[in-house]
């Protein structure tokens, strides 16, 4: 996501924008992941041309999924929209589920010069007075675009500092039936960041059972004082069985690992259980499914509770 430059822009024209996102996963399998990507790929502050494709080839990746944000609009054999102000799904709650305050549109993004601009504008829509967009790898009739299972997933973003602008780079599953609704499916949030706070961003999987049984387990990055979420980074996850770390430039500050136990709720790993059940589903889960790409900027909402949007 990408702040312009410039003068501070007013909240009617808070702008974010995504450069181009890959999923690479490994040539060799999974069991040589950790000794493949040793010494760890270095991303280039400041260079939103940054393409590190052939390092982690040579780290043992394979690219398997990417969008260079090439031409003048969305591939949208890759992303379809997520309009409105709740998802599609038959009882899906309203505010998205977190008291957005966003109406989202097919209007609040552009594509140029390779880069993916989502804006949030302050005006009203659908009793929303703000409108901005989300994308996603999945479309609304349950076609999935692309989904991953495993490997490398990453984005190079510039992210907006304004207060009550929240940019999010997540994912969730393409089938549900396996382990039921939110948040038994499980939920990955590669990116989260709080307009307010530019010196930080989040990792987060949410899991357990389903709502309001539900748990979650993450971490914070935090910037030196040379940079902040407005400067391009590269915000990445490496996720494999049982395993999943978060990473800013390449820099692991958070990992999650799986409970090896059928019947105990670890509160500092992560598990799957039915809710009518006492024992949880085999290691990995919910993490060992298709999950699909989502990219979204809100405004307002539970993540910022104390951001005030209207400033």
């Amino acid at each position: 996501m990408e702040r312009k430059q410039g003068p501070k822009q007013p909240m009617s024209q808070a702008a974010a924008a995504f450069l181009a996102m890959a999923l690479c996963s490994l040539s060799r399998g999974i069991d040589a992941f950790a000794a493949e990507v040793q010494p760890p790929v270095q991303a280039k502050e400041g260079d939103s041309a940054y393409d590190n494709r052939q390092e982690l080839e040579q780290a043992g990746y394979h690219l398997a999924w990417n969008d260079e944000f090439e031409g003048n609009d969305l591939d949208f054999g890759k992303w379809d929209f997520q309009l409105g102000t709740k998802a599609s799904d038959k009882g899906a709650p309203e505010n998205w589920g977190n008291n957005e305050q966003e109406c989202y549109t097919e209007e609040n993004y552009k594509v140029e010069d390779g880069v993916l601009t989502i804006t949030a504008k302050k005006e009203e829509k659908e009793g929303k007075n703000y409108t901005s967009t989300r994308i996603r790898t999945m479309k609304d009739d349950g076609t999935c675009l692309y989904a991953a299972k495993y490997g490398r997933v990453e984005a190079r973003m510039k992210l907006p500092k304004e207060e009550g602008l929240w940019p999010a780079f997540w994912m969730l599953p393409a089938d549900t039936s396996v382990y039921g609704t939110w948040a038994a499916s499980g939920e990955i949030d590669i990116l989260e960041a709080k307009g307010r706070l530019p010196d930080r961003v989040n990792g987060t999987i949410h899991f357990g059972s389903q709502w309001p049984d539900n748990l979650y387990l993450g971490d914070e990055y935090r910037f030196d004082d040379s940079t902040d979420i407005a400067d391009w980074h590269l915000y990445s996850v490496e996720w494999e069985p049982g395993k999943i770390s978060w990473m800013v430039d390449d820099e692991v500050y958070f990992t999650a690992e799986a409970s090896l136990s059928q019947t105990s709720s670890p509160q500092d790993k992560f598990w799957g259980r039915d809710e009518d059940s006492q024992e949880n589903y085999a290691y990995g889960a919910p993490f060992d499914m298709p999950f699909y790409i989502i990219l979204n900027l809100a405004v307002g909402g539970n993540y910022d509770w104390e951001a005030n949007p209207s400033v």
